[in-house]
């Protein structure tokens, strides 16, 4: 598996992402695609004295960065050669299977819809945050993706991390529940009281609302 990291993502500039990346080579079996200034990438890993050429590690030239602040629309649109946008180009082109980046958030999921699409049948993507539990971990969405849900998103939700939980935790049949102000199914939001019909009736293992 080959995972594409936007190098110049987050607020810390290179150092931490590339000290991720050769962490992550050391730990696991998967390869990693640096993305972003080739220069600059380089000259990190001289300092860390990573050495090169690596049979897990590339590197492919970005010389464009999208700003942490900057609106992620216009971002995107007017960079189409940042780290950010090459990354995601990569995963829709099959040169990776995935993309990573601390960058803006917003910026992201627009180079992930601009790039590699939406799942047919999904309206709208979500932001998956795993959280330990007793027994493992747990996975909450949407975290931030969306301002504005309705029901039918929270629908599409709850079977995107099923499936995320399934294939990746190893889980087969998944518990869902949503996120309310208390256990009973007759408290709520309008939202919360409106997708719990739907998610009854999906094929899935819905167990009720959860307090948080």
């Amino acid at each position: 598996m080959k995972i594409a990291l936007d190098a110049h993502g987050g607020d810390n500039g290179l150092a931490p992402n590339i000290a991720g990346a050769i962490e992550f080579i050391r730990k696991t079996d998967y390869d990693v695609i640096l993305v972003g200034r080739e220069n600059e990438i380089r000259e990190e890993l001289r300092k860390v004295k990573f050495q090169l050429p690596n049979p897990r590690l590339k590197i492919i030239d970005a010389p464009q960065i999208v700003a942490m602040d900057g609106e992620p629309v216009e971002e995107c649109k007017n960079k189409p050669n940042s780290s950010l946008m090459i990354s995601a180009q990569l995963v829709a082109q099959g040169n990776a299977d995935a993309f990573v980046s601390a960058g803006n958030s917003g910026a992201i999921m627009v180079a992930a819809l601009l790039k590699i699409k939406r799942i047919k049948g999904i309206s709208r993507p979500a932001i998956a945050v795993p959280f330990p539990t007793e027994k493992g971990y747990s996975l909450l969405l949407d975290a931030g993706a969306n301002m504005d849900s309705k029901p039918w998103h929270l629908l599409q939700f709850a079977i995107m991390g099923s499936v995320f939980m399934k294939n990746m935790a190893n889980i087969e049949n998944p518990k869902v529940g949503i996120l309310s102000i208390g256990e009973e199914e007759s408290k709520g939001n309008n939202l919360v009281l409106d997708t719990i019909p739907l998610l009854k009736n999906a094929k899935m293992n819905f167990y009720g609302p959860i307090e948080g």
